[in-house]
């Protein structure tokens, strides 16, 4: 895992080393072991390195082909690289190294463009080409890791993260308002290339860009699509196939020349990693965030996955009053405000393993893959309503009721009618509401952000995060199993049950809440954050800036700390958005300011609990 940056001058204007060094001196975090730069004229590249395979010098980068004709610089694992170093060694390739990225360069050299097709990893690299004058980019299948660009016509700009873009002169900060007021009523954010600069796209997930002299070209190279090829299968040999995919992602992700550990949440997804690595005689480090608070609580599955299976536990507390001074951090290091309050629970964690490990497995993806969160249900009893399936009125009156329950009030209604006006409109079990639900949830209105989240957050203390369940073989596998295999009554994640249900301890299996990094932020706001929002709400900037409705936050503060409503969401939405406008448009806080250089450390403020050997 590593940050990259780099420029291409297509009117072949010479390249600044120290501009390419000032870059990656901003995004160093990434890569605090190493760092290394390439420059040619009117091409140049930089890379900061964690070093996770090939821990020698040959795994420094960029990295050069044989004849120096061809270099790479790359962010990310591909963690099918020792099999695609046999087959590119019968095609008469050499190596002087044990590293992915060396793979990578003779990928290229064998398949050129088309390489990308071949990897099963997170990527997101740039070659140049200096026998086409060509660069390359490319970003992986389902957008883990991320690439930023600025296209002026004449020069392309590109980074591992927006702040080392800013750092150029030339890049303005104008802001996209239409972007920024889009995430303030959604909380949906990364669901296209466009950012909350209007300067700067992302590359978009599954997509390659050739440069050369013939212009720029923008290339999709996968396509997460539902068919009905699976849709007969029974659900002992689904969740067989389902266990053997999902053991042998973790079993990939496990190649590390350091040590690996995970997070355990305590929900079936983390659980799943830690239980079936620990069938394979793999025992890891494991780190978690707790609260005591009800509705919160996890703590006692957390307990039960780590005893089940000998786990050195680590456990933190996050305390609401650490939040002011983290907040700013977190921001500072996405690039841009949050959806809600759970990402500080999710820093704490990543906080927490900084300097006992490099690498940690994470379930992130397995919610959308499988039907995990509650608002998929009215999509599953539309889906039922629609294909005429189990028209017990007692079973449609359980699920309105279901309805009711997650969707209080007018939405109850709305739902309902929705879920009734559609019945009977289509025959085909594959094209239906709840996949179709899932697919936009990974490739547009969840996944993005969640990842985006998920880079930031454990890329600021240096740590690759790695996502078993988003193995895109498990992912084209998921997506096509017939819905019934995810929500099936009121049980969801059905085929992941199924297959972990000889491995996971009942009280796993039988989970039937869904929390996902926990926050109690509905009484912090009402009570220790208080202040700390009233000072931010009620400043001249917050107030006079025009992207905000001041008044309408102080009716939607006031609702909430009187206990009449729940806007913990918007009020963050608010909140880190103006902090965000406060560091990257307003320049209140230097981008390569101390905020960089405490990502190294170890921050007090939380209560920590460490446990070896079990707990």
């Amino acid at each position: 895992m590593c940050g990259i940056a780099g420029i291409y001058n297509l009117d072949r204007k010479s390249v600044d080393m120290d501009v390419i060094k000032k870059m990656i001196k901003v995004i160093k975090h990434r890569g605090p072991d190493d760092e290394g730069y390439y420059i040619s004229e009117h091409i140049g590249l930089g890379h900061a390195r964690l070093s996770i395979i090939d821990l020698s010098d040959s795994g420094h980068q960029p990295m050069g082909n044989e004849d120096g004709s061809v270099w790479i610089v790359h962010n990310g694992e591909i963690y099918n690289y020792k099999e695609l170093a046999d087959e590119l060694k019968r095609a008469g390739h050499h190596f002087k190294s044990s590293s992915d990225t060396e793979v990578m360069i003779h990928a290229y050299e064998e398949w050129g463009a088309d390489c990308v097709k071949r990897f099963n990893g997170m990527w997101a690299f740039a070659v140049w080409d200096s026998r086409k004058s060509q660069l390359f980019l490319s970003r992986d299948r389902l957008g883990v890791k991320p690439l930023y660009y600025h296209w002026d016509g004449k020069c392309i700009a590109f980074a591992s993260e927006i702040k080392a873009l800013l750092s150029l002169p030339t890049i303005s900060r104008a802001y996209n308002e239409d972007i920024i007021r889009y995430f303030l009523d959604t909380g949906i954010l990364d669901h296209s290339e466009r950012t909350f600069f209007r300067d700067i796209r992302a590359l978009p997930p599954a997509h390659s860009l050739l440069l050369n002299q013939d212009g720029l070209q923008k290339v999709r190279y996968w396509q997460l699509n539902i068919s009905s090829s699976k849709k007969k299968m029974e659900i002992g040999d689904a969740a067989e196939e389902f266990r053997e995919l999902l053991s042998d992602a973790i079993k990939i992700r496990m190649r590390s020349d350091v040590e690996v550990g995970s997070c355990l949440s305590g929900g079936l997804d983390s659980s799943s990693i830690v239980g079936l690595a620990a069938k394979m005689g793999i025992k890891f480090k494991t780190f978690s965030s707790v609260y005591s608070e009800k509705g919160y609580e996890e703590g006692q599955y957390v307990d039960i996955v780590a005893n089940e299976y000998k786990t050195d536990k680590y456990v933190i507390t996050p305390d609401p009053r650490s939040l002011p001074e983290e907040i700013s951090k977190i921001v500072w290091f996405n690039d841009g405000p949050s959806t809600d309050p759970s990402i500080f629970s999710q820093w704490s964690v990543m906080r927490l393993a900084h300097g006992k490990l490099k690498v940690l497995l994470d379930g992130q993806g397995g919610d959308e893959l499988l039907g995990g969160y509650h608002k998929y249900f009215p999509y599953y009893l539309n889906t039922l309503l629609k294909l005429g399936i189990k028209k017990d009125p007692l079973l449609i009156k359980e699920y309105l009721d279901l309805c009711g329950h997650l969707y209080k009030g007018k939405n109850m209604l709305k739902n309902i009618l929705y879920c009734l006006s559609s019945l009977g409109t289509t025959k085909n079990d594959q094209q239906n509401d709840l996949n179709q639900e899932m697919v936009r949830d990974i490739c547009n209105n969840r996944l993005p952000w969640l990842l985006h989240y998920e880079d930031r957050c454990s890329m600021a203390f240096s740590i690759e995060s790695r996502t078993p369940f988003l193995d895109y073989r498990l992912v084209e596998y998921a997506v096509n199993l017939p819905f019934k295999y995810k929500i099936d009554h009121l049980n969801t994640k059905v085929i992941l049950r199924a297959a972990l249900k000889d491995i996971l301890p009942p009280q796993i299996i039988s989970r039937s809440d869904k929390k996902g990094y926990p926050t109690p932020a509905i009484r912090w706001f009402r009570d220790e954050l208080r202040p700390y929002l009233g000072s931010i709400f009620n400043s001249d900037s917050f107030r006079k800036r025009e992207i905000f409705k001041a008044y309408a936050v102080d009716v939607k503060m006031n609702e909430h700390v009187r206990g009449e409503k729940d806007h913990v969401a918007i009020l963050w939405r608010c909140l880190t958005t103006e902090l965000w406008f406060r560091q990257f448009i307003d320049n209140r806080v230097e981008l390569s300011s101390e905020l960089a250089r405490m990502a190294t450390k170890q921050l007090g403020g939380s209560k920590i609990e460490m446990t070896r050997k079990g707990i």
